[in-house]
């Protein structure tokens, strides 16, 4: 449909509102159908008319009432549109009054389009040449326009070897006395320093040396300890030396983490289980299964001879010969697109565990939650361990909480299993990226335009939209297209720890993993637009795929995802984020209404979404949203003034449109899923 067609259709709405708003009562006037009489009636009258024949008085004044009550009822109804439209909130739903709401919301979203039927153009955004797509999507072949020259390139992330091109970012200097080999700890809630010695060096007494270490963080007061500090934490040298002890088994413990922690490798919990099952438990019970154990049972952990006891929270199989490197030792991240990231070494900091690391298969494991699905996994574990620390603090006293169906014991298992290894990477990514924001607001720099964030062995790389220079420890490339960051990094090098610090890019979701295992994330809201084409039944489960994902990242709280036709099943995950919408009134008049007052917002501040979220600029928030539709049934005014606008606004909407299936001329980018479950995108032409 033209714009001359939905400029007219915005009018003829328009005229609607003004004919029942200020139209109808005065045509109710000019009959003289006022709804003020001239005198009160007596008691007598009134019981006189009641009482005898109707002569057509009685009936009109019934329908005069009626009129009267109908032009206040819809008057109620397109004011409350109005004020919610305009002040940006929910609008109230009234009792009884549904069919009224209905029918003025679909008038005022129609009659916006006579105000935005022509694409917006904002004073200092940015040319859309000057904003390539990103140059690589995992895990096949990806083709992206070249928008500066008009033409397509093409680029593969499964190279056998590094980049011949790739710079060589040069180490730092390492400090002549090396410090005391220490792992990074983040301080939750509930924690005490007593509890940390026990839980990570194995005796609560030995509290003193986490205090002597941390003196910057704690100051003269170890007794008190905030969530979210950093603290270091010894590594202690007998660890790996030590002969066969017992361990008290917690809430939440299973043996696959147990086996993890003390023996440094989760695949030898069958070690565990056959040293601890002739242990008599509380109650005379004795370990017969090894998915079944109970809280306050003692499990025999046999002699560590090949692996090390790990002093972290989530450790990796670690060497003894090898510490943690001191915070000025600085690994080199490779920053260019298929640069294989070579480690001298096994993985020396727990948290920096690739995120793609293959995950031991068993019967029961869901191979949804493994490979790149373990960003999932972790972030599904994290959000499970949230909800059972509210249950456990609403439970009645004496009370425990419910327990999960049967059914449902595999995905806790496969999140325990899957999850348990990569949760530490996504809280990583997330920290390091808020840092990141922290950083930038502080100095009043602009965020980088990220397009997508490559997860390798040893570090994460941003691969950016624009050329832009950031601050060290960010490692760059020669165009400054893709900056790198190691895992093993002092966070407070990255930037301040904010606690009330938001996400800068919410609408990060995983799209696989390359040939060579790295995990590949892609921000949406610098894509603005993305269909998904190829094969049905796996673009339908990629579609759901990446709602889950929002669904569950933590770095994704503050976004709004709209399902129309398409994954239903993820909105019962988390029903704050995620709702689905059987139909009815057009919703991508609602979410483009929304991205024009955005539009509005950043014009008014000068800066980009993502810096203004960064900065909390302005007096509201600036949440994100993401619009997924079954391509069938998309074809209306609003859907394609909507995708014309996130399009040629890239951030500068806080607005995704995701939609699943084939669709004539639409713009923005193309992903094409296979029957073999590869995902590439052949073209990506406006």
């Amino acid at each position: 449909m033209t714009t001359l067609a939905t400029r007219l259709r915005g009018l003829l709405a328009t005229g609607a509102l003004l004919a029942i708003v200020a139209g109808l009562p005065l045509a109710l006037l000019a009959i003289g159908a006022s709804p003020i009489p001239a005198s009160m009636p007596s008691v007598e009258t009134i019981w006189s008319a009641l009482s005898s024949q109707d002569d057509g008085t009685l009936a009109l004044g019934f329908i005069k009432v009626l009129a009267w009550a109908a032009w206040a009822f819809l008057t109620l109804s397109i004011s409350l549109e109005l004020i919610s439209r305009v002040r940006g909130i929910r609008v109230p739903r009234m009792p009884g009054l549904r069919l009224p709401q209905a029918a003025a919301r679909a008038l005022v979203s129609t009659a916006m389009l006579l105000f935005i039927a022509a694409p917006m153009s904002v004073q200092g955004a940015p040319p859309a040449a000057a904003v390539p797509a990103p140059t690589a999507m995992a895990p096949a072949v990806i083709s992206t326009p070249n928008l500066a020259g008009g033409h397509n390139q093409t680029i593969s992330t499964s190279t056998a070897g590094p980049s011949a091109s790739a710079p060589d970012v040069a180490r730092s200097t390492a400090k002549a006395e090396t410090p005391p080999a220490t792992v990074k700890h983040t301080v939750q809630r509930g924690e005490t320093l007593w509890s940390i010695a026990s839980d990570h060096l194995g005796a609560g007494h030995r509290y003193p040396e986490i205090a002597a270490l941390n003196t910057d963080v704690l100051g003269h007061r170890p007794g008190f300890l905030k969530p979210g500090w950093v603290l270091n934490l010894p590594v202690d040298d007998q660890q790996g030396q030590h002969g066969e002890h017992t361990v008290t088994v917690h809430r939440g413990d299973t043996l696959w983490e147990i086996a993890q922690a003390e023996l440094g490798d989760p695949s030898r919990y069958p070690e565990i289980f056959e040293a601890s099952q002739a242990t008599t438990q509380p109650g005379r019970a004795h370990l017969a299964d090894p998915d079944v154990i109970d809280v306050g049972w003692t499990l025999t952990v046999p002699a560590a001879t090949t692996s090390t006891r790990s002093s972290g929270p989530k450790p990796g199989k670690a060497d003894p010969a090898k510490t943690r490197p001191a915070p000025a030792h600085r690994t080199r991240v490779p920053v260019e697109s298929g640069e294989a990231y070579q480690s001298a070494g096994p993985n020396q900091n727990p948290e920096a565990a690739t995120a793609v690391e293959d995950t031991p298969s068993a019967p029961w494991m869901l191979e949804g939650l493994t490979g790149a699905g373990t960003i999932l996994a972790g972030s599904m574990l994290l959000l499970l361990r949230r909800r059972r620390r509210a249950q456990f603090r609403a439970r009645r006293p004496g009370r425990t909480i419910a327990v999960p169906e049967p059914v449902l014991a595999p995905v806790e298992k496969t999140l325990t299993a899957s999850g348990s290894r990569s949760a530490p990477t996504v809280e990583l990514m997330d920290a390091i990226l808020r840092r990141l924001a922290a950083r930038q607001s502080t100095a009043r720099q602009n965020m980088p335009h990220v397009a997508a964030v490559e997860l390798i062995a040893g570090g994460l790389v941003l691969h950016l939209s624009q050329a832009q220079d950031l601050p060290a420890p960010w490692q760059g490339s020669e165009d400054r297209m893709r900056w790198g960051c190691p895992t093993g990094v002092d966070l407070d090098e990255v930037g301040p720890h904010e606690p009330d610090q938001p996400a800068p890019y919410p609408l990060l979701v995983t799209i696989g993993a390359s040939d060579n295992d790295d995990a590949w994330l892609l921000n949406c809201e610098d894509l603005a637009a993305i269909t998904i084409t190829g094969d049905p039944t796996y673009g339908q489960d990629f579609a759901r795929y990446l709602a889950a994902e929002l669904a569950c990242n933590p770095w994704s709280r503050e976004v709004t995802v709209d399902c129309v036709g398409i994954a239903a099943e993820i909105a019962p995950m988390n029903s704050q984020r995620v709702r689905y919408h059987y139909g009815g009134s057009d919703l991508a008049a609602e979410v483009l209404t929304d991205a024009v007052a955005t539009i509005d917002r950043v014009a008014a501040l000068g800066h980009d979404v993502t810096t203004a979220r960064a900065a909390q600029l302005g007096d509201d928030t600036w949440p994100s949203r993401l619009l997924m539709v079954d391509a069938a049934g998309t074809e209306t005014p609003a859907m394609a003034q909507l995708l014309r606008l996130v399009d040629e606004h890239p951030g500068r909407t806080a607005t995704c449109v995701v939609l699943v299936g084939d669709r004539a001329e639409t713009p923005g980018v193309v992903v094409d899923v296979t029957a073999a479950g590869r995902v590439s995108g052949p073209h990506a032409g406006r």
